[in-house]
């Protein structure tokens, strides 16, 4: 493929992927303007290697393990940690001021259970149940195989289980 070509199909991938990257990342780090440069310098990273990405297989598992392994670089480089939080789904109604309390305080204890998960299961959490990866993606992203992600997220919601159950 030619440089032009290999231009062409990035810009696609880019306009595609950059917000769901950008939300991805900014759940992880919880600032816009650290969220945003950490995006870029992802998929700064990704045109740099786009030579050794396959065009035959997706592109969003082959962007969100750049992302991921740029957030944890991050931290580390920062001593901090990530912390991801899962939003609980709002309704459609107007819900009234007791179930808008409720619904506080269920996400704030989901966001609880979810912030004492270990990265990796923090992570496989969000791509599987907010960005809505399937298992073969998610174990393309995780660097691991379809058993293995299947058993993280099964380690994963025992542990939040058993958080939830505790607070």
């Amino acid at each position: 493929m030619d440089l032009q070509a290999r231009r062409q199909l990035f810009q696609v991938h880019l306009t595609a992927h950059f917000p769901k990257v950008y939300n991805y990342v900014l759940r992880l780090v919880r600032r816009p303007a650290t969220a945003e440069d950490l995006t870029q310098d992802a998929f700064l990273k990704a045109w740099q290697a786009f030579d050794q990405y396959d065009a035959q297989k997706p592109f969003q598992p082959w962007i969100f393990q750049i992302a991921r392994r740029t957030a944890l670089d991050y931290f580390r480089k920062h001593r901090e940690f990530a912390n991801p939080d899962v939003l609980a789904e709002q309704s459609t109604k107007t819900p009234s001021p007791e179930q808008n309390a409720l619904n506080q305080e269920k996400t704030q204890r989901l966001e609880s259970a979810l912030q004492q998960l270990p990265e990796a299961q923090r992570t496989a959490v969000f791509l599987y149940y907010v960005e809505h990866l399937d298992m073969s993606e998610l174990a393309q992203v995780m660097k691991s195989t379809k058993s293995g992600v299947i058993s993280l997220l099964h380690r994963a919601r025992q542990r939040m289980k058993k958080n939830l159950e505790t607070n």
